[in-house]
């Protein structure tokens, strides 16, 4: 995933600052195409996001709908911050 999000943004490699989280997040997708990430806010999850997700699907996207850290059937942990959150996606 990291690749697609790269050559996609095209982000020198030198520029990202990574920490690895192990943090197995719960996800689903839909369709194919170009990928398309959609969060839920604070206290949401993945199935906040599911109708609309299908709904992009139909066009070219591949839409991935995840369950942030200590939310919905991800993994919870005593860690968490918005830069955990984001180390947890980037390595998604």
């Amino acid at each position: 995933m990291y690749s697609a999000f790269n050559s996609a943004f095209r982000i020198p490699k030198s520029e990202l600052l990574v920490f690895l989280t192990d943090m197995q997040l719960n996800f689903k997708t839909f369709g194919e195409g170009f990928p398309l990430i959609i969060l839920h806010g604070l206290l949401g999850s993945l199935d906040n996001w599911q109708s609309i997700a299908k709904k992009l699907a139909a066009g070219p996207f591949k839409v991935y709908i995840i369950d942030q850290r200590n939310h919905g059937r991800s993994p919870h942990s005593e860690e968490f911050s918005y830069e955990i959150l984001s180390n947890d996606l980037l390595e998604f």
